[in-house]
């Protein structure tokens, strides 16, 4: 005989008490057939399921899912006296001290919140919470972070009265960025005073002006240092190219102060002052390297620059003066060049036997016929017996020239428009 039911099927060969030769009993059929209905009664009736499968597929059906810890612990953990309706899904009503549950709950120097638990934390961890701040009114950060509750204020802290979040971020500590705006002008050395915060440094220029006169605060650099304070000659005092930038080896040589030829607010352009320089003594400086010197198309000379320039400005220069007592002025059409040919100060003399007359020059240019002596016999004068050109020209009645026929002198002069 064969019995289905209604979720499996089982095989059963019951073979029922009858003798081919006796008739059978019928408590004994009985017997059998009860035998038989409980057997498919047992089979039909279904298993009850496992409390690992129970947690981990159908938990989440009750609104509090099970991760990390929850998953791990036993069900009586929670669910006490096999109680299942009624079981609180929210972390306080568990971790709570006096709770059956036994679970861990808010310790006594726990920051204070009434923010629920896995607003911070996990059900996999208690350690490693983070905490969010959007409900932290601003400038209360130091109700907990007092150094008990949470972290607060080193005792290497900068010294202030302002609220942590004024500097800090709620991501992070650091970086933090100081808010100037309450401190009191000319106070920056009471906190830069290398140990509370970064200070003067030992190559510092030497000063007792406070920080911000030429420090910024939102950086050290760059620094704008004020020369108000500063007595005048006394730049070397830090300008000794250790404190501060000093004269380089290349500067104009001087025993001057800083401040005669350059200004506070720049080094360049200078402006130097001539005053105490020794009339004749300019190539010392202007000699193409120190300063400014005589370009390679310089006038030849031996004289010293303020013969011709001035200390104002190079150009325009003075008019040449003349150093030798033989030059005579000459008509304002002559130029330069038209004696110095060389562009060279000193020239030769063009005719030197009739030096230093103006025959010395000027020779190429007489004219014996327009020059008589003596009229019968004619007799011309020579160009050496006539040098000195505005000399004495006369003419004789003969050749004894004893008697002067007519008398001329200063004949020719240098300053006219034609001899």
């Amino acid at each position: 005989m064969k019995l289905t039911t209604g979720n499996a099927m089982q095989d059963a060969d019951v073979r029922l008490p009858v003798s081919p030769q006796a008739g059978f009993s019928l408590a004994a059929l009985l017997a059998v057939l009860v035998a038989v209905l409980l057997f498919g009664l047992l089979m039909l009736t279904p298993q009850p399921a496992r409390a690992a499968d129970m947690t981990i597929n159908e938990h989440a059906r009750t609104g509090l899912p099970l991760h990390g810890a929850h998953s791990r612990v036993s069900c009586d953990r929670c669910h006490a006296n096999n109680l299942f309706q009624g079981t609180p899904n929210q972390c306080e009503a568990c971790h709570v001290a006096g709770s059956p549950t036994g679970a861990s709950f808010k310790p006594a120097n726990h920051v204070p919140t009434q923010d629920r638990c896995d607003s911070c934390h996990n059900d996999n961890l208690w350690a490693g919470a983070r905490f969010k701040h959007q409900g932290v009114f601003p400038g209360s950060c130091q109700t907990c972070h007092n150094g008990s509750m949470a972290s607060g204020k080193p005792a290497r802290h900068v010294v202030t009265g302002a609220s942590c979040d004024s500097c800090h971020r709620t991501v992070s500590w650091t970086p933090a960025s100081f808010n100037h705006s309450n401190v009191t002008a000319g106070s920056c050395a009471s906190c830069h005073n290398g140990s509370t915060a970064a200070g003067k440094p030992a190559n510092h220029v030497v000063t007792t002006q406070s920080c911000d006169v030429c420090h910024r605060t939102n950086a050290w650099l760059p620094a704008g240092f004020s020369h108000n304070g500063v007595l005048p000659g006394t730049c070397v005092s830090c300008h000794n190219g250790s404190t501060a930038e000093g004269k380089p080896a290349s500067h104009l040589p001087t025993n001057q102060s800083c401040d005669v030829c350059h200004r506070t607010t720049a080094w360049v352009p200078a402006t130097f002052s001539h005053s105490s320089v020794t009339p004749g003594t300019c190539n010392s400086c202007h000699n193409g390297s120190q300063a400014t010197g005589r370009g390679p198309n310089h006038f030849v000379t031996t004289r010293s620059c303020d013969v011709c320039h001035r200390t104002t400005a190079w150009t325009p220069t003075l008019t040449y003066s003349h150093s030798s007592p033989y030059y005579k002025a000459h008509r304002s059409s002559v130029i330069c060049t038209d004696c110095h040919t060389t562009n060279n100060e000193v020239i030769a003399w063009k005719f030197g036997a009739y030096a230093p007359d103006c025959a010395g020059c000027h020779a190429g240019d007489f004219k014996a016929g327009e020059h008589k002596k003596v009229d019968t016999p004619k007799i011309l004068y020579t160009v050496g017996e006539l040098k000195n050109c505005s000399g004495s020209c006369h003419e004789y009645t003969d050749g004894t020239f004893t008697q002067i026929r007519r008398s001329r002198s200063g004949e020719h002069h240098a300053t006219d428009g034609d001899f």
